[in-house]
């Protein structure tokens, strides 16, 4: 006797083939995506982009384009103007010096971005300049075009603003040891180009290193700084600084 067909086998086959298939999809996409989440900071993701209405990429170009307008309606003699990325950012340059100092930093340049705003720090006619750029070009940038575009922004300053004194900054020793080549090799084209232009040359290593590597005392992830590795970047820096601070408080007095 022939066995009737059942319909139900193909479609029970159906079905635990497409939810076989939707486990293993699921296996693969969810960490994906959880890495891709991780990488863009986590969940102040999405709840920074409900806040804002932009992402965090947005907010710096949003900075960018409040220094320009602010370069190009600036009324203050000769500032004194802190040119870096986050390392900068972060200083409270204005409160510890005053107001004639200005706070150029920018979260996450390197310095290929830092070439697109040398005009706008030119246009602001400082005194002085001080540039620190560099750790963000570690894994991104080889060495030799760090030193090419550092360069280039020394350069363009000196053609733009020929009057301002302009002081080079050496990168903060590295967090760990596989960037101590690279970091090495940076600084030392940096000294160069301060040497062969007759800038001011600032070695911050001396100040912040324990051996070939960052003081983690002075940091609070191996890269930024502390409040204690603020207070040393600001004291060893400060008779640069407010030579030019006092020079402009006495003619305020007088």
């Amino acid at each position: 006797m022939v066995k009737p067909y059942d319909r139900t086998t193909p479609l029970l086959f159906l079905f635990f083939s497409f939810f076989g298939l939707s486990l293993l999809a699921n296996a693969i996409l969810v960490p994906l995506a959880g890495y891709w989440l991780y990488m863009r900071g986590g969940l102040k993701y999405f709840q920074f982009a409900a806040l804002k209405g932009n992402s965090p990429q947005s907010g710096i170009s949003n900075r960018r384009e409040l220094y320009h307008a602010f370069s190009s309606n600036h009324r203050v003699t000769r500032p004194v103007v802190m040119f870096g990325d986050s390392l900068t950012a972060n200083g409270l340059w204005s409160e510890w010096y005053g107001a004639e100092v200005l706070n150029r930093g920018i979260h996450g340049e390197t310095t290929k971005d830092a070439l697109t705003r040398v005009p706008d720090i030119a246009a602001l006619n400082p005194a002085k300049v001080f540039i620190l750029f560099g750790v963000n070009d570690f894994g991104v940038l080889p060495g030799d075009v760090t030193v090419a575009n550092m360069r280039q922004i020394v350069s363009t300053l000196r053609t733009k603003s020929p009057t301002s004194e302009i002081y080079i900054q050496s990168i903060f020793p590295p967090p760990s040891i596989d960037r101590e080549s690279w970091t090495s090799f940076v600084n030392g084209g940096y000294r160069q180009l301060a040497e062969e232009y007759h800038l001011h040359w600032i070695d911050l290593s001396p100040a912040f290193a324990m051996g070939p590597v960052i003081n983690r005392q002075l940091t609070v992830d191996g890269v930024h700084l502390s409040p204690e590795g603020y207070d040393v970047w600001r004291h060893w820096i400060g008779p640069h600084v407010s030579s030019q601070t006092a020079e402009m408080q006495e003619q305020l007095v007088h």
